[in-house]
């Protein structure tokens, strides 16, 4: 679906986890965090599934770098508004001030990026069918979302709009 997706925006834009080995949120670590190990800089966890057209990307903004910090969020390291992935500044760079988001997970990363994109100014519109969520029922978080009043909208409302995207007709 995210394939699909990519022929209906200008703009692609990734990010993903790229962790050292001893990353502070892996469970194996002395201090215990929460996650199995994932995502470790340059092995094979790190890359994108071979199944995703990455052809399209125009930029991949790498989160979790520092030792020390988790980041869920595709702007910032958790706990830390000063460490930026770069995504805020591309956008602004770009005049980019709508963002319609997909991708996993909707319970972290996910909401985390929707949390900080509202606070920074952007307009976001959740892509509903091209996210998945890990632990939560996904219905909550949405809940919890749309109280920030961002927009969704499903797959199909993007196929079926063959003009340009105007998120304001998108529930």
């Amino acid at each position: 679906m995210i394939n699909q997706l990519q022929n209906y925006f200008k703009n692609i834009l990734a990010t993903k986890d790229w962790h050292c080995k001893n990353h502070v949120s892996f469970l194996s670590n002395e201090n215990g965090g929460i996650w199995p190990i994932h995502c470790v800089k340059n092995t094979w966890g790190s890359k994108f599934p071979n199944s995703l057209n990455t052809k399209r990307i125009k930029k991949v903004f790498l989160k979790g770098k520092s030792r020390y910090y988790d980041s869920y969020s595709g702007f910032y390291d958790n706990y830390i508004k000063t460490k930026q992935t770069g995504l805020h500044f591309y956008l602004k760079k770009k005049s980019i001030n709508t963002l319609f988001i997909a991708g996993l997970a909707l319970d972290f990363c996910v909401k985390e990026t929707i949390f900080d994109a509202i606070n920074l100014g952007f307009q976001v519109c959740l892509i509903l069918d091209a996210t998945k969520s890990i632990t939560t029922t996904p219905e909550l978080i949405i809940q919890e979302l749309k109280k920030l009043n961002i927009l969704t909208c499903f797959s199909k409302d993007i196929f079926e709009s063959q003009s340009k995207l105007n998120p304001k007709k998108m529930t």
